[in-house]
């Protein structure tokens, strides 16, 4: 409905008896959407990964984060959608950052993997019960509110058309024109006055 054409890649949660916690299922999901994403049409700067998690710790919170080698691309895909997720799940904190303490996020799987623009949304805590109801509870609001704010990071992006290109051009072509013009004109008068 918000014109956006999306495609879900879930993972299962890596906590199988036996298992160990090396990420290999989001390495698998980055792969299927960086796949993905190279056949749908229009340019790279177009397309966006947007992985939705929640976080550990007491504290109820959204954060939107982001790798600092995609700015400001993925900074605002972060915030642009944080903001509506915090609000559709009344969460206590809002942050958006590259870094938290010692913690570097650009070194994550999902900020190294990526082929695109990317933002991890950690949606709110599942260690706050508070977060945790609210997020079983408001699903339909949650959803809504990621897609507008996918909506909302792409509107904010610059459109660039063909026209808009050719005129860009064009005046480039006219300007450097009038100043070869110039030139020769200088020239001239350099030559018939003998110096």
């Amino acid at each position: 409905q918000r014109g956006i054409t999306a495609e879900w890649f879930p993972v299962r949660l890596e906590t199988e008896p036996g298992e160990t916690f090396d990420h290999q299922w989001i390495y698998e999901q980055i792969a299927r959407a960086n796949e993905w994403l190279a056949t749908q049409p229009g340019g790279d700067e177009l397309k966006a990964i947007l992985h939705c998690h929640t976080d550990s710790g007491d504290l109820s919170h959204t954060f939107g984060i982001y790798p600092a080698r995609q700015l400001p691309l993925s900074k605002r895909l972060a915030g642009c959608v944080a903001g509506g997720v915090r609000k559709a799940l009344g969460t206590k904190r809002l942050a958006t950052f590259d870094r938290l303490g010692d913690t570097d996020y650009n070194t994550y799987v999902f900020a190294q993997q990526a082929k695109y623009t990317v933002a991890l949304i950690e949606l709110c805590s599942h260690q706050n019960e508070r977060d945790i109801a609210a997020l079983f509870g408001n699903t339909a609001q949650l959803a809504t509110a990621i897609a507008e704010g996918l909506a909302e990071y792409w509107a904010l992006q610059p459109q660039v058309t063909v026209e808009a290109l050719r005129a860009g051009i064009e005046k480039r072509e006219t300007a450097a024109a009038r100043a070869i013009a110039l030139m020769e004109q200088a020239m001239a008068l350099l030559k018939g006055a003998n110096v």
